[in-house]
């Protein structure tokens, strides 16, 4: 069923902003908003009919609103609408509300036009003139949906550069969106190589704009799809992501598998299914690895697992992690391996990887790498190499579920 539910609003508020905490700290800031139709009555003349709004906003971006919002001053809101129902303890009939859950927002001036909110290190708020952007300089604004209309991912205006950084996983949680928005200043955002931004710069402008975050040296940088050290330069990317710690393809024919072929799968995977696959006349070993869910996982009893993938990314890395495998252990097209002499006709590797994605049960495969060789120290060690590898650095995580709650496997050093 197709769906979207996105609400804009600009208005002005009839109430000051109240924040409260909850027992887990975090901020929860309720606000009312008067939206002004404007009409013609029946004798031509123009008649402005209010509308009154309840809006919430959740978190970091509900305290900021509130420290910059008093009853009375105009504000621009971004969010999706949201129906609750309760039992009345007094009277025990139902009640039920429809209100907005705020997801950005953005200074209105004097005029009637937005401003960008943003924040120095130093803690002085500041606002510049553009669209975009929200508490913090960053907004939690998602595409919700086919046909959505997507907002510019990078773009540099008046010596800044102004990014939206895609998250997972845990990270995602703790920010609630999808992506956030964060712009870096004319001090790091020159043009030039001596002066251009660099993940670095990305990383601790995120730390100070999204502090619920946390601190990032240990999450890993992904521009267009490429993991990125600290110091490679933004440059003109199109598409960046932050690559939480990881929780430890396409049509197949003979040449594919020589090259090797990964899939990811939403439903069970058939491990004998997938050494049938990679099986050769001219290969002696076939090495199978089958990494199944279980049901205790440091000294915690496990309820099932649920994985998350950054599917974008997963092909290119992939690639790269075939590529160095056929290197070191002799794949079809490159020099033979110092484990594999003469390693004759027909191929030198069969490699298939298949990941789970979704939901797993207690039992059922999370992963499956099989490997083919002529010889069979080529096929071990190949299949050893090419699950350390995705464990380390494909864009997958795990989250285990306990009787007493979950979490996100690697999600913090």
């Amino acid at each position: 069923m197709a769906s979207y539910n996105k609400v804009i609003l600009m208005g002005n508020l009839t109430r000051k902003p109240e924040v409260r905490f909850t027992q887990g700290g975090t901020a929860v800031c309720k606000l009312g908003l008067a939206v002004n139709r404007r009409y013609k009555d029946q004798s031509g003349e123009w008649k402005e009919e209010p509308t009154f709004v309840d809006v919430t906003f959740f978190g970091k971006r509900g305290e900021a609103f509130a420290k910059y919002h008093q009853k009375g001053k105009p504000a621009f809101i971004e969010g999706s609408l949201r129906y609750d129902t309760w039992d009345d303890k007094a009277s025990g009939e139902k009640r039920s509300k429809l209100y907005v859950v705020g997801d950005d927002w953005q200074f209105v001036g004097a005029g009637g036009g937005r401003e960008t909110y943003s924040s120095d290190e130093g803690g002085a708020a500041s606002a510049g003139s553009g669209s975009g952007g929200g508490p913090g300089g960053y907004s939690g604004a998602t595409d919700s949906g086919a046909g959505a209309p997507r907002r510019r991912r990078h773009a540099v205006l008046s010596g800044r550069m102004r990014l939206r950084v895609r998250l997972f996983a845990g990270l995602r949680e703790r920010a609630r969106a999808d992506e956030i928005e964060v712009e870096l200043g004319p001090e790091v955002a020159g043009q030039g190589a001596a002066g251009a931004a660099t993940v670095l710069d990305l990383k601790r402008a995120l730390e100070r704009r999204a502090p619920e975050l946390g601190p990032l040296d240990h999450v890993r940088v992904a521009l267009d799809r490429a993991y990125a050290s600290d110091s490679t330069p933004l440059g003109d990317v199109r598409e960046v992501a932050l690559i939480p710690p990881v929780s430890g393809g396409s049509g197949e024919g003979p040449l594919n598998l020589e090259q090797g072929v990964f899939e990811l799968s939403h439903g069970p995977i058939d491990p004998a299914g997938c050494q049938r696959r990679v099986e050769h006349p001219a290969c002696g070993g076939v090495v199978l690895f089958s990494g199944q869910a279980r049901d205790h996982s440091r000294g915690r009893s496990v309820l099932g697992l649920e994985y998350e993938a950054y599917e974008a990314m997963l092909a290119p890395e992939m690639e790269r992690i075939f590529a160095r495998c056929r290197s070191q252990f002799g794949g079809a097209g490159d020099a033979a391996a110092p484990q594999s002499p003469d390693p004759g006709p027909g191929p030198r590797l069969r490699m298939l990887v298949v990941h789970r994605a979704g939901k797993v049960a207690i039992g059922e495969p999370a992963v499956v790498v099989a490997v083919a060789s002529p010889h069979r120290d080529a096929a071990f060690r190949a299949c050893r190499f090419l699950i350390d590898e995705l464990k380390l650095s494909l864009p997958v995580w795990k989250r285990e579920s306990y009787p007493g709650g979950e979490t996100w496997i690697g999600d913090r050093p």
